[in-house]
């Protein structure tokens, strides 16, 4: 059950994505490429492309992660 609204995010947002066991100076950036909802239209996960040097052999990478592992930085408005 979910008792918090989702936070305001949108497609082209910068997000500082949370990593388990690294300390903040360490978690990555990455921009928000897809908004996925569930049934109740609530965004629940988004998808995210990490700047470069984040995959193999230094090229950008995809990955999906709840909006509660994401720390909003820029909003896509803003940009």
């Amino acid at each position: 059950m979910w008792f918090f609204k989702t936070p305001d995010v949108s497609i082209g947002g910068v997000s500082h994505v949370l990593g388990e066991h690294s300390l903040r100076n360490d978690w990555s950036l990455g921009t928000i490429t897809k908004l996925i909802t569930t049934h109740d239209g609530e965004v629940r996960s988004v998808e995210l492309m990490l700047g470069s040097g984040g995959g193999p052999g230094g090229r950008p990478r995809e990955l999906v992660r709840p909006v509660s592992k994401i720390v909003r930085l820029i909003k896509a408005s803003n940009l």
